[in-house]
């Protein structure tokens, strides 16, 4: 019946190979894996997760169970659950940049910034140069209010690659929070060179051109107020 299930499942049967499936009278880890893989292909994402919590029943550290369970609770939002899986998969196994390129991404999805920033850590040390992990530190940093750091990190993967947008569009902002207004503009014109109707760009250079305006409007108020002082007002 398992080998019927596989042949099924690779004609794309997969009601038909499950129906096989069920009929396995032991069913092995591998089984519930191939099971769970179909469920998972089928939308029945917790009847997926049932099936691998079976096969991890059996055998614990089965990687490819836990990998499975990592995208079956991902894709119900269950966040916590998929970077515990995904946690013990890296200290079990070890892991990959992309690995822990994941597990950054879920704890800053789940508001886990302090074990989002280690993860994303381990992924500079394996690959210095990574560009999209800066820019994912940048923003975390960013949403932190944290300008300084988010300006480093967008500064750096600027450098790194000269024609990320993102990178501009994060090393902008942060110019912008900071109050170096001019070098905002400057940058932001840089990202909008390499796309002109990029919509982040275009709404981070609104809101430089707004507070240049201000400058303006100001400048001009204090020359017909000349005891008002323009360090004042900074």
């Amino acid at each position: 019946h398992a080998t019927l299930g596989m042949a099924l499942q690779a004609a794309g049967r997969l009601e038909d190979a499950l129906e096989a499936y069920e009929h396995v009278l032991e069913q092995q880890p591998t089984d519930r894996v191939q099971i769970a893989r179909m469920l998972t292909e089928l939308g029945r994402h917790t009847d997926a997760i049932k099936e691998l919590e079976s096969a991890l029943v059996v055998e614990s550290d089965f990687q490819e169970a836990r990998i499975a369970l990592v995208e079956n609770h991902q894709a119900l939002g269950e966040l916590a659950e998929a970077a515990d899986h995904l946690t013990h998969i890296l200290k079990t196994h070890g892991g990959s940049v992309d690995d822990f390129l994941q597990l950054g991404h879920l704890y800053e999805k789940m508001g886990e910034d302090s074990k989002a920033l280690e993860a994303f850590q381990q992924v500079l040390v394996r690959e210095p140069h990574n560009v999209g992990c800066y820019i994912s530190v940048g923003s975390l940093h960013a949403r932190r209010g944290e300008w300084d750091q988010a300006l480093r990190n967008f500064e750096t993967s600027a450098y790194l690659d000269d024609h990320s947008v993102e990178a501009y569009i994060g090393w902008g902002e942060a110019l912008l929070h900071l109050g170096a207004t001019l070098a905002a503009h400057e940058t932001l014109e840089w990202a909008l060179d390499l796309v002109p109707d990029q919509p982040r760009a275009l709404q981070v250079m609104a809101r430089v051109r707004e507070t240049m305006n201000d400058w303006e409007e100001f400048s001009d108020e204090d020359e017909k107020c000349p005891a008002m002082s323009w360090c004042q007002w900074m």
